[in-house]
C-alpha cells in the first residue's frame, strides 16, 4: 500500500511538473525582461532615443510623439550596462515624464500621457495585397473610417505618396494583410512586423495642430 501510494505521489508530482513546464512553454516571455546586453545613446533627443534603440537592439516600437512639439529638444545621453528592455525605457522615458511606455502583444508603446484617439479608430475591414509599407500606409489613410475621424478632428493627412507621387526605390518589399475590425494603432503594429521594420512613428504637427503624419522605420 505504502508503494502504491509513493508511486501514485511520483506520477502525480512528475505529472504536475510536466505539466507547468508545457504551460510555460507556451508562455512568451515578457518583453519588458529581455535581456538586451549594454546599451549607449549619446545626445538625442527622447523621440530619437527610442528609434535607435528599437534599431540598435531588434525591438518592434509604436512611436506616438507629442503632438505640435515646439519646446527646446532635451538631449539624451544613457548608458547601462547588461540591461534589459524596461530598465532602458524606464529610466530614458523618466527623463521626459510626458511620455508612458506598455508593451502590447510582444510589442512597445511609447505615447504621450493622453494618446491620440485618431490611433484607435476602428477598421472594419483593411486588406492589401503584395503592397510596399509606403502603399499601405496610404491605402490606411484612404480608408472611410479613417477619413470620417479626420474630417471630424479637423486634420488632414500627409503621406509620402501624397507628397512625392512616387513609391521610393528603396521600398521594395512587398506584403500582404487581411483585417477585420482593428484599430489603426494594430493595424500599424501588424505591418512592422510583417516587414521587419524596428517602430512606426505617428506624429500632429502644424501651428494648429492640422496635419498628421505616419513613418515607417527602414527593416
Amino acid at each position: 500500500m505504502t508503494r502504491c501510494g509513493v508511486s501514485i505521489t511520483k506520477l502525480a508530482v512528475g505529472t504536475a511538473a510536466l505539466l507547468s513546464a508545457s504551460l510555460s512553454s507556451q508562455i512568451p516571455d515578457r518583453v519588458r525582461d529581455r535581456q538586451i546586453g549594454d546599451v549607449y545613446l549619446e545626445n538625442s533627443g527622447i523621440e530619437q532615443a527610442v528609434k535607435e534603440l528599437a534599431y540598435q537592439k531588434r525591438l518592434r516600437v509604436g512611436l506616438e510623439t507629442v503632438p505640435g512639439d515646439k519646446s527646446i529638444k532635451r538631449s539624451v545621453s544613457l548608458r547601462l550596462e547588461r540591461a534589459t528592455v524596461g530598465e532602458v525605457l524606464d529610466k530614458l522615458l523618466a527623463i521626459d515624464p510626458r511620455y508612458n511606455w506598455r508593451e502590447i502583444g510582444g510589442m512597445i508603446s511609447v505615447a504621450p500621457s493622453t494618446s491620440d484617439p485618431l490611433l484607435d479608430t476602428l477598421i472594419r475591414r483593411f486588406a492589401i495585397k503584395q503592397k510596399s509599407k509606403t502603399e499601405a500606409l496610404d491605402q490606411l489613410f484612404r480608408t472611410p473610417e479613417l477619413q470620417a475621424a479626420f474630417a471630424t478632428a479637423g486634420v488632414r493627412p500627409r503621406s509620402f505618396l501624397s507628397i512625392a507621387g512616387k513609391v521610393p526605390d528603396s521600398d521594395s518589399k512587398k506584403f500582404s494583410l487581411s483585417f477585420h475590425d482593428a484599430t489603426v494603432r494594430e493595424i500599424l503594429n501588424r505591418i512592422i512586423q510583417e516587414i521587419g521594420a524596428p517602430f512606426w512613428d505617428y506624429h500632429r504637427y502644424g501651428d494648429h495642430l492640422e496635419w498628421v503624419g505616419i513613418s515607417v522605420g527602414s527593416s
